[in-house]
């Protein structure tokens, strides 16, 4: 029997596509990953089949790439390295499990996406944080996985944060449950009716197996996850600041994360802001050239049993601390910003309304280093003789203030993509080696950031060989030796 035939056999005849235009769908995506095309996509219902899915693959020793988001795709974390390799799509998995108000906690299965949690989220008079503007198909487990900055950064207290409790498949076919679902004992199933809620995100002996995270699918499948909610609040303003230059808004952004006065809080360039608001290429070059270099938007807000109160001593603290706010920007006004803010992206992506195809360059560093990381930028851009005008620039505080995101979105056209690959080229070696900390290195950037490291390649590679002995789990990706199969 075939592949595909055995697969068929554990679960059913369409689940198992071999049609070339689904095919296509995976074979590339917004990287400058080699095309390749899978053999087959595989569709999962349950963790249960997932794990039938892993556990045949390392019977008949063929490679398994999970996705659990739609397009449009970037990186190159989900196209093939080789022929022959299998696509488990998640998508079809999207059971919210649980909703509990009183322990600001929910808990959902990989494909449900944030637009579908949100809206249920809603009804409970909960949030939870969300990147900004995510693709209208971005799965939640997925987004959180892979650490992706999120806006409501107050919120954030640990790296994995907001996800708590999780349930992994690993490429060895053993289920492992992380968080409060790992050390109580018993099923998760078993645990939910005994009325436990998987919001404690330590782990049995103190591990913290949600650190695979990042791991772009190379160790095992997270099929659900518990993640920690924030109270929707009643009251909320989005407040503006503007500058010509990044460095006043980076220091007062660090003021607002260390006097817990900011909720949501982000920094953009003219032109993110502008792909943000329109979706027309001609209109947002035409908002750009209007609006200052950069923008910082946060909010304050008011809930919980006082919430005027809340609300009025942070509109105080803003004024105490002479924050130049500001309501409107060249028309542009903070309702324009409430009005996208923790709400996926309408159609087209935001990313790609300017010339219909970008690449993003996205590390980790302190807000006070930031002018220095974009000058840079600038330089390598010149230098490559790419317009300077055509790159977005996104800044995202994390950790309280601790660090922030860093990201460049370098807006191009087809017959652009030689000069921009050899300015990612550049750009990601010299900003490397000037500082810039990769937490989520694809393609190129990551065989630039391991080879720095051996030891930990050498760890890594143990713990491969642990979790995933048949190395069945995204072949090629990060600095994981090949397994022959």
């Amino acid at each position: 029997m075939s592949v595909k035939e055995k697969l068929q056999q554990i679960l059913s005849p369409e689940q198992v596509v071999d049609d070339p235009e689904v095919l296509k769908e995976y074979a590339d995506d917004h990287s400058f990953i080699p095309s390749q095309q899978p053999s087959l996509v595989v569709k999962a219902r349950d963790s249960k089949e997932v794990k039938k899915v892993i556990q045949l693959a390392n019977k008949e020793k063929f490679s398994l790439i999970p996705v659990s988001s739609g397009p449009p795709r970037f990186h190159g974390d989900t196209v093939p390295s080789r022929e022959g390799v299998v696509i488990l799509n998640l998508q079809d998995m999207k059971s919210i499990i649980f909703i509990n108000r009183k322990n600001r906690v929910c808990a959902v299965e990989a494909g449900v996406t944030f637009s579908e949690l949100e809206h249920e989220l809603e009804k409970k008079k909960l949030r939870i944080p969300m990147p900004l503007c995510p693709k209208a198909a971005k799965s939640v487990i997925a987004s959180y996985w892979e650490r992706e900055p999120k806006t409501l950064a107050r919120f954030q207290w640990e790296l994995c944060d907001p996800l708590s409790s999780c349930e992994i498949i690993l490429g060895n076919g053993d289920t492992i449950w992380e968080g409060e679902a790992g050390y109580l004992g018993g099923s998760p199933e078993w645990q939910r009716k005994q009325g436990y809620t998987h919001k404690s995100p330590c782990g049995a002996n103190n591990m913290n197996f949600k650190k695979f995270g990042a791991s772009q699918g190379t160790l095992g499948v997270c099929t659900w996850g518990s993640i920690r909610c924030e109270v929707l609040p009643e009251l909320e303003q989005v407040l503006l600041v503007q500058d010509e230059t990044v460095k006043n808004l980076a220091k007062i952004a660090h003021k607002l994360m260390w006097l817990r006065l900011a909720d949501d809080i982000f920094i953009l360039n003219a032109l993110n802001l502008a792909s943000l608001l329109k979706r027309d290429s001609e209109d947002i070059r035409s908002l750009a050239k209007s609006l200052p270099n950069y923008v910082l938007a946060f909010t304050i807000t008011g809930y919980g049993i006082i919430p005027e109160d809340m609300f009025a001593y942070k509109q105080k603290e803003v004024e105490n601390h002479k924050i130049p706010t500001v309501d409107s920007i060249n028309g542009i006004s903070s309702k324009d910003i409430q009005a996208i803010l923790r709400k996926p992206s309408e159609e087209p992506y935001w990313k790609l309304r300017l010339k219909g195809d970008a690449r993003d360059l996205a590390f980790q560093t302190s807000l006070a280093k930031t002018p220095e990381f974009i000058a840079e930028m600038e330089k390598l851009t010149t230098q490559a003789k790419f317009p300077t005008s055509d790159i977005g620039i996104y800044i995202q505080p994390e950790f309280q203030g601790v660090c922030c995101t860093l990201e460049f979105n370098i807006n191009m056209a087809p017959s652009e993509a030689e000069v921009v690959k050899k300015l990612l080229q550049i750009a990601g070696q010299k900003l490397f080696s000037s500082g810039a900390f990769f937490n989520r290195p694809f393609g190129e950037i990551s065989d630039l950031v391991y080879s720095h490291y051996p030891d930990s390649v050498i760890l890594l590679n143990y713990l491969k060989e642990i979790f995933d002995p048949r190395g069945v789990m995204s072949p090629g990706k990060l600095c994981f030796k090949e397994v022959s199969q």
